[in-house]
C-alpha cells in the first residue's frame, strides 16, 4: 500500500493552520479567531492562540529585518 494513503497528521495540518493564520491574520479580529476555531476544531470558548502555541506553532508577530546599506 502507498504511503500517501495513509490518514493525514491532524497535529501537522493544524500547525499549519496556525501558522498560516499569523502570518496572514490580524489576531485582534474576533471574526479571525473564529476562523481559526473552525480550523482547529476547537469549542468557541476555547483560546486558538493559546492552542497554537501548545501544538507548537510560533504565534509572535513576525518582524522584518531592518534594511541596511553597506557602502565601501
Amino acid at each position: 500500500m502507498l504511503a500517501g494513503c495513509a490518514a493525514p497528521d491532524a497535529k501537522a495540518l493544524k500547525t499549519i493552520a496556525c501558522e498560516h493564520a499569523a502570518t496572514t491574520i490580524d489576531l485582534q479580529s474576533v471574526a479571525q479567531l473564529d476562523a481559526l476555531r473552525k480550523a482547529l476544531g476547537v469549542a468557541p470558548d476555547v483560546d486558538p492562540i493559546r492552542t497554537c502555541r501548545e501544538l507548537g506553532a510560533n504565534m509572535d508577530p513576525r518582524r522584518e529585518a531592518p534594511v541596511t546599506s553597506e557602502s565601501n
